[in-house]
């Protein structure tokens, strides 16, 4: 959590929670969407949110919902949707400084440069791989996929690289 806030990614929408009292987490608000597959990363007063058509429980009606959701949570009450960025096949994210990491399965990874924050730019995408989840550690990415697991160093922004992999043998 954040701020002793506990965050959840539903189908159905961000859920927020107070967690000060790790037994028994109170309910605090929700911030609604179209039913879908969202991960959530959580950066100062804003949560990153992924929301992918392909869900995990099936496609939801052809709607256009591949998209990065802003949420501005400063009245974690009043959540707000200050953004709104369309991607193509969106799953996993991870967020480090100035750089919001977007798995896109099949399509790979994309890079964005977030340093404001409402306003992602896109710096660097990388198709040699399959990418579901990202998880920043330091200055390393660690990007797990159908293909395996590979380690990304992005301690220069403008240099990020693939270290290392390990291929799945499925």
């Amino acid at each position: 959590g954040v701020n002793n806030r506990l965050y959840i990614g539903a189908q159905d929408g961000l859920y927020i929670y107070d967690a000060t009292d790790l037994d028994n987490p109170l309910f605090v608000s929700r911030f609604e969407h179209v039913v879908a597959c969202d991960p959530v990363v959580v950066q100062g007063i804003y949560a990153y949110v992924t929301i992918r058509q392909s869900s995990c429980q099936g496609n939801i009606g052809g709607l256009e919902t591949n998209v990065l959701n802003i949420i501005n949570i400063s009245d974690v009450y009043n959540p707000v949707l200050d953004g709104t960025y369309s991607l193509t096949e969106p799953y996993g994210l991870g967020v480090s400084g100035d750089l919001l990491f977007v798995c896109e399965g099949t399509y790979g990874l994309r890079v964005f440069d977030i340093s404001n924050p409402i306003d992602p730019v896109p710096v660097m995408r990388f198709d040699n791989i399959h990418a579901y989840d990202g998880i920043p550690n330091k200055n390393l990415l660690i990007l797990t996929g159908d293909d395996g697991i590979a380690q990304y160093d992005f301690s220069d922004p403008n240099n990020i690289h693939e270290v290392s992999r390990i291929y799945s043998t499925n």
